[in-house]
């Protein structure tokens, strides 16, 4: 979070908070912004887990098998293991596993 204020008011910026001194410039604010941004991106990436390879190995293969037991295009075949999987609270790699009996 992003605090402009007066300097005397700057001491109550809790954990989290980023306090810069009013007033500020355009520019001053712009790269504040640019800063939280990138540290929330940062945030993001840590908090969620990247996929394995095996994970996306699995994937592709309930993929190919949707495609070839189902008919299903590639893309529909994607997005119907990403909703069953949404739907169902559990990762794609958890909902390919079922899709391919494993």
């Amino acid at each position: 979070m992003l605090m402009v204020a007066a300097p005397s008011e700057l001491e109550l910026a809790g954990e989290g908070i980023i306090g810069l001194e009013a007033p500020l410039t355009p520019d001053q604010l712009a790269v504040a912004v640019r800063v939280l941004l990138q540290a929330a991106d940062l945030l993001c990436g840590a908090v969620r887990p990247r996929r394995s390879s095996a994970d996306k190995e699995l994937v592709q293969r309930a993929k190919r098998h949707l495609m070839d037991s189902q008919g299903m295009s590639e893309e529909d075949a994607y997005r119907f293991l990403q909703k069953t999987s949404m739907n169902s609270g559990v990762s794609m790699a958890r909902t390919a596993k079922i899709i391919l009996g494993e």
